[in-house]
């Protein structure tokens, strides 16, 4: 089977390559990853279906590899596939199972019933301004509370800090404590680009799942446990 992988996969792959650089792509068209610390689970729905199970080992190599081609064509073979655009050609071996023993399970992550939630959107220009900010000044928390975004150092609070006002009203679930925070890596906030809907889930333990409607991508992250809920 051939196809013409679409520049919205490659990116895909691109953002799963920040979770693991390596991959079990399964028979279909929806692609999962996890990070090693199994705090973010991604899930995107692909325009390409694929027609058999294989791993890529490393990722960033095999975008490389891709980008060698304008138009790049895939073959899928039992051990490897062929990448190529007229008379140039690649042939790209498979990973051999055992290297990757601990892949995404193949179903969603169901977290537990939580006792108040809050929902939120954030647009591509509202994470890229969070991202940016926490870049220059060196901030790798992300906490959500009562009164909106801050991100700061969890070195010290005292330090420099970022602060975003909500951009729309949260819409709450359950009865939430009069001051909260949710805490999340500023990494984890490395997305696939575009426009999120965030639902929050706060019980024992708190996280968010992380919905890209257009793109057909969600994310589900684990909070800190310096969270209070």
């Amino acid at each position: 089977m051939k196809m013409v992988l679409s520049q919205k996969t490659i990116e895909i792959f691109k953002y799963f390559s920040n979770l693991s650089p390596t991959i079990l792509v399964r028979q279909g068209n929806i692609l999962r990853a996890r990070n090693g610390t199994k705090t973010i689970l991604a899930k995107a729905v692909l325009d390409e279906t694929f027609p058999e199970d294989f791993i890529i080992y490393a990722i960033p190599e095999f975008l490389k590899t891709v980008n060698l081609f304008k138009e790049p064509n895939v073959e899928f073979n039992e051990t490897h596939m062929v990448i190529g655009e007229g008379g140039f050609k690649v042939r790209y071996m498979y990973a051999p199972k055992e290297l990757y023993p601990d892949p995404p399970k193949n179903e969603d992550f169901t977290p537990v019933e939580s006792t108040w939630g809050m929902k939120l959107t954030l647009d591509e220009s509202d994470l890229a301004n969070i991202k940016k900010a926490s870049t220059v000044l060196n901030l790798n928390t992300v906490s959500f509370t009562q009164d909106g975004i801050v991100a700061y150092s969890d070195k010290s609070k005292d330090s420099n800090n970022f602060k975003m006002e909500y951009p729309n009203i949260p819409a709450y679930s359950g009865t939430h404590p009069s001051e909260f925070e949710i805490n999340f890596q500023t990494d984890s906030l490395d997305l696939y680009v575009g426009k999120y809907e965030f639902d929050f889930f706060c019980a024992k333990r708190s996280g968010a799942k992380l919905t890209n409607e257009a793109d057909g991508v969600t994310a589900w992250l684990a909070s800190n446990p310096s969270s209070r809920v």
